[in-house]
This record gives structure tokens, C-alpha cells and sequence, in this order.
């Protein structure tokens, strides 16, 4: 389980000590889960061809190292219709189906013309189908997005109002966090003083992919991207303490030829598994930053999904 802290309005990763869990190579076959526990307290498992690779111009990786959370066995498969980014996120986490009765939660960002995101609905992923759960709005006028909206049984915040300007957004009046994208793609979320920071250097024009954490002028944790094959990159961070690795919090991510993202998260234990379809599409274009605020808005704290955010705006000046 990672452990959370607060800055302010911000998110830091840490998780708690104990031996990293790694995901265990099987010779033969793997176990699929092919359902989380319904109210029988029953799973089923199925067993499939381990040396099944994926189609040519697909990363390389096996089946049982890609996630696949949008098509598990047993499960409603989920498929992108008219919105913008489909993004299926599965909790990994010890117990936590047991204790929340689903295990992953759908967000369907809607757009509009031009490449703005003008909203979401988030729902959850039964054995019956998605039941919605939530919904946002996305208004515009002139440099300010108003948001309103909220998952489930989150308080209601009222209008959230976001303030752009050129490779900056700042959430909320009085600010809870601000956002920056500079030329070199470093990706930067900070407390409105700046004394908390989580610096994402994922763009091809740093020679050395770092992740770093600050807080009061501190670094906190490092890490960086990874790129050891065609269609995966590898995040790592670490806490400047943990001089063993053993509280190291890893994210593999695949992109496929249609750009769509697989990745999961590890730390001591595991932490998520997810689907993205047209985020990276959404995170190039003209409104690059603007929609990747709204998306780190509406998927809250505890994600984990940073890097891979990072990695997708990164792409939008290399032609990919």
C-alpha cells in the first residue's frame, strides 16, 4: 500500500516500507482473473497460452505482462465510442474489491470541436455492466475553465474555476495547485508557493529522463524514464532514504500502434492497472495542457498516473 501525504492540495508518493512486490515470470501458463469477488465470494480463473506474444507492431512484451483491463476474461469488455479519452482504471491493491464491491472505474471524457474536453461521466465496472457514478462538466469563457462535478461520495466542491495562460494553468480561486509545461516538455505540478514540487522531464529533448520530487527546497524522491524497447517505457521513483529500492514505485507503460496505453503500478504492493484510448491524441494537440489539468483533476489524488500523463505530453512536438 503506498502511503499519501498532503501539501496543500497535492499528492505525494510514498510508500510505506517492506519487500517490493515483482510480478513472477510463468513458464507455461498464467492465471487470468476472470472476475473480482460478486456476492458469492467466488472468483473464477482461467487458463491461457503464456507464449502468446502480441501482434506484430505491438510492444514485444508478452500477454501476461501487458495489461489488458479494457477485455478481461468474464468481464463486460469496454470499447471507445464518440468521446475523446476512454480510460479504465483497475485498483490493484490488496482487498480492495472485498471492500468496495468493483474493482476498476470507467471515465469517458466527452469533447468538443476543436480539442477541448467538455466533460466526463465515470462509472463503475460490474459483473452487470458500468453503473455511472459520477459526472463533470467543462465550461469556457476566455482564459478560465469552470468545472463542476464529483465522484460517487466526494463532497461537493461547487465550481472549480481553472486559469490558463501560455504553459501554465492554475486550479482553483484561491489556488490549490498550479501546473507548468515548459519548452523542453518538463511537466511540473507545485503548491501555489512553490515549496512542494513534482518535476516530470519525460521530452525528447532531455538527455537524461528524470522525476523529481522537492519539497522546501529538498529533494524528496527521484527517479526517471526508461525506455528499454520499442512501445514501452519505464517510469521509476524512489525516496532519497530508501537506499535499497525496497519502497520503489514502478510504472510500465505500452503504447500499441494506435497509440493506446496499457500500464500498471507497483510499489511494496501492487497499485493499478490501466487502459487509456485517446489520451495521448487529446495531450498533443493544441489544448495539450489544459486537457491534461481537467483529466489529473477528475481522476483525484492517489492515481499515480503523473508519469504516463507526463510521457503523453511530451509527445506532442515529436511527431508521434
Amino acid at each position: 500500500m503506498l502511503k499519501k501525504e498532503k501539501e496543500g492540495d497535492m499528492l505525494t508518493i510514498m510508500p510505506k516500507r517492506g519487500n517490493w512486490l515483482r510480478m513472477a515470470g510463468v513458464s507455461l501458463t498464467v492465471l487470468v482473473l476472470a472476475g473480482f469477488v460478486a456476492c458469492t465470494g467466488k472468483t473464477k480463473i482461467v487458463e491461457v497460452p503464456a507464449n502468446t506474444t502480441v501482434a506484430s507492431g505491438k510492444p514485444s512484451g508478452t500477454l501476461s505482462e501487458i495489461p489488458h483491463v479494457e477485455a478481461p476474461v468474464g468481464m463486460p469488455a469496454l470499447t471507445k465510442g464518440t468521446e475523446g479519452v476512454l480510460l479504465a482504471y483497475r485498483h490493484t491493491g490488496i482487498g480492495f474489491v472485498e471492500a468496495n464491491g468493483y474493482d476498476t472505474l470507467i471515465f469517458r471524457f466527452l469533447t468538443l470541436p476543436g480539442g477541448w474536453l467538455s466533460g466526463c461521466v465515470v462509472s463503475e465496472r460490474r459483473l452487470e455492466g458500468e453503473k455511472e457514478v459520477g459526472r463533470y462538466s467543462f465550461s469556457y469563457a476566455g482564459n478560465e475553465i469552470m468545472v463542476s462535478g464529483q465522484t460517487g461520495n466526494e463532497p461537493a466542491s461547487g465550481l472549480v474555476t481553472f486559469s490558463i495562460s501560455p504553459g501554465k494553468v492554475i486550479v482553483g480561486k484561491p489556488a490549490s495547485r498550479v501546473i507548468l509545461l515548459d519548452n523542453a516538455d518538463t511537466l511540473t505540478f507545485q503548491s501555489p508557493a512553490g515549496d512542494y514540487t513534482e518535476s516530470f522531464m519525460a521530452g525528447s529533448s532531455n538527455a537524461e529522463k528524470r522525476i523529481m520530487i522537492t519539497r522546501a527546497g529538498a529533494v524528496e524522491s527521484e527517479g526517471k524514464f526508461e525506455y528499454p524497447e520499442k512501445g514501452k517505457i519505464v517510469a521509476f521513483i524512489r525516496d532519497k532514504k530508501d537506499t535499497t529500492g525496497a519502497e520503489e514505485v514502478r510504472i510500465t507503460l505500452f503504447v500499441d500502434e494506435k497509440n493506446d496505453y496499457r500500464f500498471r503500478t507497483e510499489g511494496v504492493e501492487p497499485v493499478n492497472e490501466v487502459y487509456a484510448s485517446g489520451l495521448q491524441d487529446m495531450l498533443t494537440g493544441d489544448h495539450a495542457l489544459e486537457n491534461l489539468a481537467l483529466i489529473d483533476y477528475v481522476l483525484g489524488k492517489g492515481r499515480d498516473i503523473r508519469p504516463v500523463l507526463a510521457y503523453a505530453v511530451s509527445q506532442r512536438k515529436s511527431g508521434k
